[in-house]
């Protein structure tokens, strides 16, 4: 600032933006009077945090119906920069989770932070696979995939042609 803080002593600070990840920064203090007399401190540094993904587990899923189930996940950590998308792939088969589902693009404010999504249209009696997602500017990280399975499109009873009364 350019205005005598009237007294001493007198805390300041700056915010330093456009900085890189994981690099060692150095800086010192001074102040100048109308005299040109100065001040200095001596030479401080800091590291900037690596830039890192997010982390991410896939939890199990709930409410499970014959056309519809929650799935759950939690954001554990943001990593080294904010996170700015979350959500689900999910399909049929484990080795082609090909439908995404973005819950949030907003990062967290704290972890953990748990999200969910609750898919519906889906076909009863079928087994679905999914894996939570997180991504920041240093990636995308996956959660373990899981999987559910829809309720009996006849309710209990596996083979209604089989019901004896």
């Amino acid at each position: 600032g350019v205005t005598s803080p009237g007294s001493t002593p007198f805390n300041f600070n700056n915010v330093l933006t456009g900085l890189n990840s994981n690099k060692t920064y150095y800086f010192k203090a001074y102040a100048h009077n109308t005299g040109g007399q100065s001040t200095n401190t001596t030479i401080k540094r800091f590291t900037t945090l690596k830039n890192i993904p997010p982390t991410v587990t896939t939890n199990n899923a709930t409410g499970i119906t014959k056309t519809s189930a929650a799935l759950n996940g939690v954001i554990n950590a943001i990593g080294g920069s904010p996170v700015d998308s979350y959500g689900f792939y999910w399909g049929t088969s484990p080795t082609s989770l090909t439908n995404r589902f973005e819950v949030g693009v907003t990062s967290p404010g704290s972890t953990p932070f748990s999200f969910n999504n609750v898919l519906t249209g889906l076909t009863c009696s079928r087994t679905y696979y999914y894996k939570a997602y997180a991504t920041n500017s240093a990636g995308t990280s996956y959660g373990k995939i899981k999987y559910f399975t829809t309720l009996s499109c006849y309710g209990k009873y596996r083979n209604p042609k089989k019901l004896e009364l």
